[in-house]
């Protein structure tokens, strides 16, 4: 068996961590490098991450300062000693059998990343299976798959071939939200074979008050806008903007207008970032409405979409209070 390392970032997560190192431990894939990289807690998580390692010799623990959640990855990538890496978040939690498929489809197809579905699970109970529009259990890469791109962004739905990781030199961008939207079109670029396996097999954890829930409209706008540039600017500059262009366009309008818009509204339709998000993506893609990858949205954001290009921002809230009453209703 080849060794795996398992990356998990830690800073104050006492009450989800346990649950998350234990997914770990009791994988049915044995031959593991655990690396808790405490950065830098203030609650009792840097107390549990030791006992943990005492507990199982597979544990190794690193405290530093704290540096954020980049920080903390690259810093485990770059003492992990295993033959793939995989990076779970400490307040999710993993099916036991992720580590065996991911590495059994990564030697299978020698590849340089696996993808797997996750499952999203909200705070009010809803889960959402979260896939890909691949082709499954197969070779693939951005050459001959270009929607890779337009696929889930989350490092943690991934298996990295570690010699893959370090060749391609590219670490999380410290200091920055959206970190992964900023590495993985990125990694994708430089990526010869990827390999998809159609199961969910990572559970992502919603929280309230977290940083993708937040309501920091000028700091998310910041960070994104970060995020998107590098990912322009890097393809730009390995001569595949146009190539690509097409899927950056979609990337772009996605992650930088459609999400955080959304996400706006939904706690002040009236926020400016709403405005500054669209005009950023116009700025970058002057078309970008009539990008062909629009015909692939589901009829739920096509109907956000037509609300966001019409200003109509009251109806986004009014559809979110009447699927919130719904699902009231459902579990009554």
């Amino acid at each position: 068996m080849v060794l795996v390392s398992v990356i998990i970032p830690v800073y104050n997560v006492q009450d989800y961590l346990e649950k998350c190192v234990e997914s770990i431990t009791t994988q049915t894939y044995k031959e593991l490098e655990i690396i808790l990289v405490d950065d830098g807690s203030t609650d009792c998580s840097k107390e549990m991450c030791d006992k943990f390692a005492q507990k199982d010799p597979r544990i190794r623990v690193i405290h530093k300062d704290n540096g954020g959640l980049s920080d903390a990855r690259n810093t485990g990538a770059r003492q992990a000693e295993g033959k793939y890496l995989f990076f779970l978040d400490s307040d999710d939690y993993a099916d036991c059998l992720l580590v065996e498929k991911a590495v059994t489809a990564a030697e299978k197809f020698r590849s340089d990343i696996v993808y797997f579905d996750y499952k999203r699970m909200e705070p009010n109970g809803d889960i959402e299976v979260c896939g890909c529009n691949l082709p499954e259990m197969c070779p693939i890469s951005l050459k001959t798959n270009p929607e890779l791109m337009l696929q889930t962004l989350s490092v943690c739905a991934k298996l990295f071939r570690r010699e893959f990781f370090a060749k391609a030199d590219l670490y999380f961008p410290v200091g920055y939200r959206y970190e992964d939207l900023g590495t993985i079109p990125k990694f994708l670029l430089t990526a010869d074979s990827v390999v998809y396996l159609r199961e969910p097999l990572y559970y992502y954890m919603i929280r309230e008050g977290s940083i993708t829930t937040g309501t920091e409209d000028e700091k998310n706008y910041t960070h994104r806008k970060k995020m998107v540039e590098g990912v322009l600017d890097y393809y730009q500059e390995k001569g595949q903007f146009g190539t690509f262009q097409r899927e950056l366009e979609y990337l772009t309008f996605y992650n930088m207008y459609f999400i955080p818009a959304r996400e706006m509204i939904y706690h002040d339709r009236k926020s400016p970032y709403v405005k500054k998000c669209r005009d950023l993506t116009v700025k970058l893609f002057p078309g970008f409405q009539n990008n062909p990858y629009m015909k692939n949205m589901n009829k739920k954001e096509k109907i956000q979409f037509w609300i966001l290009e019409k200003r109509q921002f009251w109806m986004m809230n009014a559809l979110s209070w009447a699927r919130k009453q719904s699902d009231r209703m459902r579990r009554r």
